[in-house]
């Protein structure tokens, strides 16, 4: 005869074993997916962490790479002056091009220089300020009254410049500070050969007609860069000006310092 009672108590205790076995078995799934969380949430992390520093390496190495162009373009600016006239004629179209994008090509082909106007100079190695009177002894030949224009790219590089060669050669300086009625009434008084303006105040003399015709030599200001690394030619009243003493004399030659 069998015991039920006992045989159902044995039985009892095998479903008491088994419920913890399984209690434990999900207490060891929950163990192990905690641990896969944390692993993914350190992956993410690390994930996050590496794509932050290929993010700030890409934009150092872009910054750097920026100003690799920049120190080479500024470069290529102060030597222009020591590249053949054929280069440098190049330079200029591409230069108003980038200036100038709104104009059609006719309106661009007026305000290039021929490279049979710019005079070759590059056996003057000395480019300092103070060797300028040399430089305009050498190369230029004034006959005249204000047969010389020397442009700068700012008023008070014009003053340097001014300063460099005011004891060499009859000069003045025209800038925007004056009014223009000074300019022209400076002019008549002093009887300059070498005349030093900006772009856009040679462009405002040509149109009161106070810088005459006789204007045989351009100098071009060009191997200085102001502090925020800006050229003369970079003036958007450069190429105009450039155009305005072109047309006014068909022998006017164009020398870059």
């Amino acid at each position: 005869m069998i015991d039920e009672g006992r045989n159902n108590s044995y039985g009892g205790d095998d479903l008491d074993d088994e419920l913890d076995y399984v209690v434990d078995l999900d207490h060891g799934s929950e163990a192990e997916a905690d641990v896969t969380d944390e692993t993914a949430a350190i992956a993410t992390v690390n994930t996050s962490t590496d794509a932050k520093r290929k993010r700030d390496k890409n934009k150092k190495d872009s910054k750097l790479k920026k100003k690799l162009r920049m120190e080479e373009e500024c470069d290529k600016k102060r030597q222009l002056a020591l590249l053949p006239s054929d280069i440098i004629a190049d330079y200029l179209a591409k230069r108003v091009k980038q200036v100038h994008k709104e104009l059609s090509t006719i309106e661009l082909n007026e305000l290039y220089i021929p490279s049979s106007q710019i005079v070759q100079t590059s056996d003057f190695i000395d480019r300092e300020l103070k060797s300028l009177p040399k430089f305009l002894k050498k190369y230029t030949s004034p006959k005249g009254e204000g047969s010389i224009i020397i442009l700068s790219s700012s008023a008070l590089r014009v003053c340097d410049v001014y300063r460099a060669i005011r004891s060499s050669v009859s000069s003045v300086k025209l800038i925007s500070k004056n009014s223009l009625q000074h300019d022209k009434d400076l002019i008549n008084k002093v009887h300059p050969k070498v005349l030093l303006s900006t772009p856009l105040r040679t462009v405002k003399l040509i149109d009161e007609q106070i810088i005459s015709n006789s204007i045989e030599t351009v100098v071009i200001d060009s191997t200085f860069l102001d502090v925020k690394k800006r050229h003369v030619v970079d003036d958007e009243h450069f190429a105009e000006s450039m155009r305005q003493l072109k047309d006014r004399s068909v022998d006017c030659k164009f020398i870059f310092y």
